[in-house]
């Protein structure tokens, strides 16, 4: 198990670092294009991509908010009243 965390943790971080260039959206279409476990390594990659861009590009945000459930919603409005700044 712990493998495969540092798997991930070193894929997305070398994904993160080829493609930081690009921006926010390339960095984690390519997490989830590579084999693996794309969903762990695209949320890394999304979390190291945030904190360099500044955020979540705000078309992405929409599309996401667009098909999240009502209590999902209310959590991730929750997080983002508490810690975004």
């Amino acid at each position: 198990m712990l493998g495969a965390i540092v798997g991930d943790v070193f894929g997305a971080s070398y994904e993160f670092r080829s493609f930081k260039e690009e921006d926010f959206e390339h960095s984690i279409r390519l997490a989830i294009s590579l084999t693996g476990d794309a969903d762990t390594q695209a949320a890394i990659t999304g979390g190291v991509a945030e904190a360099f861009w500044g955020g979540v590009p705000e078309h992405l945000e929409a599309e996401v908010r667009k098909v999240l459930e009502e209590s999902l919603l209310e959590i991730l409005d929750g997080f983002t009243q508490r810690y975004r700044t």
